[in-house]
């Protein structure tokens, strides 16, 4: 008989690191990575998004006063830049954005066959139970419907209400909107980021109307610049699945809004539908949060 062989494992870095970094949350998205990365014996390189630009020059003068070239770059977008560093034969490439993107990167980085890691965003729901209170309910989701003006991937993309209370809920919603906010134009309320971005809000909410949508302007005294691309928050009922709202992340300050008289509903809907980042319920009842 020949003796038992005796296995052990390993660790040992990759090699080199690709990050695609979103503008959103363009720091924390750079650094973050570099912990794991760095702590696991790697290097990297990191792509900072167009919409980045002084913060990726920023980090690009300053990288070197830490870390020798060979161990750490930073890289402005533009120019074609993204498609091709997606293309480089990275030993692994992480990538944070829409999925849209997503899918365009990992093609390119299949062509290498280099592992990718994806945190992508989605059409992350929210459903509020019968047992909950729908003033509650309205305030943590406009503060996070409004934070950044919508703009982060883990942000509540629709709600489910309990039918018959969209009416309180909308009430709610423009009283928090309307104290938290008294100048939309101000500095406190994020403008969106580009005007591609802006005009695309736009368009889903004239998308939805010519539909049959209903369109409420939670803060209807006040007019937002489109000059600052400041876009008021909306809520939008009576969606229907041919409408890009339902069809899109929104990545904004607009709401839809579903009804539903069971949760079986629910749980259909989101099943038949693409994963989402998050789910989030509103319920005290363990079972339904369960379910």
């Amino acid at each position: 008989m020949y003796p038992l062989a005796r296995n052990r494992l390993i660790p040992q870095p990759l090699g080199v690191v690709g990050v695609i970094t979103p503008w959103n949350f363009p720091l924390y998205l750079s650094c973050g990575p570099l912990t794991g990365i760095f702590a696991a014996g790697n290097r990297a390189m990191v792509k900072m998004s167009e919409n980045s630009v002084h913060l990726a020059r920023l980090l690009i003068s300053l990288s070197p006063k830490y870390f020798p070239a060979d161990k750490l770059m930073f890289f402005e977008d533009g120019g074609g830049r993204g498609p091709a560093f997606s293309a480089l034969p990275f030993d692994h490439l992480i990538f944070t954005g829409s999925g849209q993107t997503g899918r365009a990167v990992m093609a390119a980085a299949a062509r290498n066959l280099t592992p990718v890691t994806l945190e992508l965003g989605g059409k992350a729901p929210a459903v509020v139970g019968v047992d909950f209170s729908i003033k509650i309910a309205a305030e943590r989701l406009m503060w996070t419907k409004m934070f950044n003006a919508g703009q982060v991937c883990l942000n509540v993309d629709y709600l489910f209400l309990p039918e018959g209370r969209v009416d309180e809920f909308v009430e709610h919603a423009q009283r928090v909107v309307g104290e938290r906010y008294p100048d939309i134009n101000g500095a406190d309320f994020t403008s969106i980021i580009d005007e591609r971005s802006y005009q695309r809000l736009a368009g889903m909410l004239d998308d939805a109307r010519a539909k049959g949508a209903k369109v409420i302007n939670l803060i209807p005294t006040q007019k937002a610049d489109p000059t600052l691309r400041k876009f008021a928050p909306h809520v939008v009922l009576d969606v229907t699945e041919d409408m890009q709202v339902a069809q899109r992340e929104i990545f904004g300050p607009i709401l839809p809004i579903r009804t539903y008289r069971d949760p079986e509903e629910v749980v259909r809907y989101i099943n038949a539908h693409d994963r989402p980042l998050a789910i989030y319920p509103f319920t005290h009842d363990r079972a339904l949060q369960q379910m």
